[in-house]
C-alpha cells in the first residue's frame, strides 16, 4: 500500500525518466543478450563436404582433436553440450566462450558432420 503512495506521488516528470532509464537499460542489455545466445559465425559457416584445412584457416587449431583410435571414452568437453555419436574418423573440438563446435572428419579429409552447443 505505501509503494502505492509512493507511485501516486511521482510527477510526470519523474515518471517519464523512470520510464526512459529503464528503455534504456533494456535496449542495452538486449542486444548483448540476443548475442550471448547465438553461437559464434565462424561456427555456424563450417558446413559438411568442407575440407579439414578449410576449417582450421576458419578455426584455428582446435581445443582437442582426436582420431578414432586415440580417443577416449568419453571423448566429450565435460560441462558442454556434446553429440551423442561415434568418431568416424576423426573430431575437432573448439571451444568459444559458452560454446563448442564439434567438427567430424571423414576418412577423405572432408566435414561429414558439425554439432555447435553451449555450456
Amino acid at each position: 500500500m505505501q509503494g502505492d503512495a509512493q507511485v501516486l506521488k511521482m510527477t510526470n516528470n519523474q515518471m517519464i525518466q523512470t520510464v526512459a532509464r529503464r528503455s534504456l537499460f533494456i535496449g542495452l542489455c538486449l542486444p548483448l543478450f540476443l548475442l550471448s545466445c547465438s553461437p559464434p559465425p565462424e561456427f555456424v559457416d563450417i558446413d559438411k563436404g568442407m575440407r579439414e584445412d578449410a576449417v582450421t584457416e576458419a578455426l584455428g587449431g582446435p581445443f582437442k582433436e582426436y582420431e578414432t583410435l586415440d580417443a577416449p571414452t568419453p571423448y566429450y568437453v565435460v560441462g558442454y553440450a556434446h553429440p551423442n555419436r561415434e568418431i568416424k574418423h576423426k573430431v575437432l573440438i573448439y571451444i568459444r566462450g559458452e560454446w563448442i563446435c564439434y567438427v567430424f572428419i571423414d576418412e577423405t579429409g572432408s566435414v561429414e558432420d558439425v554439432f555447435i552447443g553451449g555450456s
